[in-house]
């Protein structure tokens, strides 16, 4: 799945911002995952931020470019959310062990990205 960005919204705010350290308007990115609250819905991709790392984003900044689903995601529901994901990356801990740098946390990352980024003919 492919989104381009059209606008930028302050989280805080929910007013149009002109800057933004992960975000370009008019820049193409590839969905890592979704989440849906009851009152907005965050697209998971890998901005410009320097260290590349996956950040979420109010997908009202976005439109669709492609709606092609990654074959690796699956659907995680609870009382809060639905989640369209890779297997794993909605377990308790996933993220954090990420972030610390959790060899075989990252390893299922990596791996679940390769599979997103092949299926958008990235890699």
């Amino acid at each position: 799945m492919r989104i381009k960005c059209v606008t930028m919204i302050d989280e805080a705010t929910q007013e149009k911002k002109n800057i933004s350290h992960s975000l370009t308007i008019g820049k193409e990115y590839i969905v890592l995952a979704i989440t849906m609250y009851p009152a907005k819905n965050y697209f998971q991709l890998v901005g410009d931020n320097e260290n590349k790392s996956p950040t979420l984003h109010n997908a009202k900044q976005f439109e669709i470019t492609s709606s092609r689903i990654p074959s690796n995601w699956q659907i995680n529901a609870d009382n809060f959310a639905i989640a369209l994901a890779p297997k794993g990356w909605e377990e308790s801990g996933f993220w954090e062990k990420c972030f610390g740098g959790d060899e075989p946390a990252l390893e299922i990352y990596k791996r679940e990205v390769k599979i997103i980024y092949e299926e958008e003919g990235v890699y």
